[in-house]
């Protein structure tokens, strides 16, 4: 449902309880992801849903930033580069060079990306966690 509502100028609008604490990826288990509060060193334990796209970059040990509202939390952010090493690259092909010719290529911890031929196995690359591409070479 949506409703209409016009503010006056001299309206007040309270602002939202909205934090945000650093917290340690410690593992996941059937769609279950447990983190560390950095802060307390309280376990806590998010569903999948809530961790959404994040989760397909999530390494154990790695930190991530958890925005809290009335200190329930709400989305969990990843920074915006990061860098991963190459698991699996497919050869490139010989004459696919004249043009931006992309591969597929998994990452450690199990995610795909689309990277340059140039890429293969044991390479440091920098992916942007927004858009899920191939930014450097790290």
């Amino acid at each position: 449902q949506t409703i209409e509502h016009t503010f006056m100028q001299s309206d007040k609008i309270a602002e939202a309880d909205v934090s945000r604490q650093q917290w340690q990826f410690l593992y996941s288990q059937d769609e279950q992801y447990h983190f560390m509060n950095q802060d307390t060193y309280e376990t806590v334990e998010l569903d999948g849903e809530m961790v959404g796209e994040a989760a397909r970059f999530l390494l154990e040990g790695q930190e991530v930033t958890v925005r809290l509202f009335e200190e329930a939390p709400v989305t969990v952010e990843l920074p915006i580069k990061i860098d991963r090493q190459v698991v699996t690259a497919p050869p490139g092909i010989k004459g696919d060079t004249s043009t931006n010719v992309m591969k597929e290529v998994i990452l450690e911890g199990g995610a795909k990306v689309k990277a340059p031929l140039f890429v293969k196995e044991g390479d440091r690359i920098v992916i942007d966690t927004r858009s899920g591409t191939y930014v450097a070479k790290a």
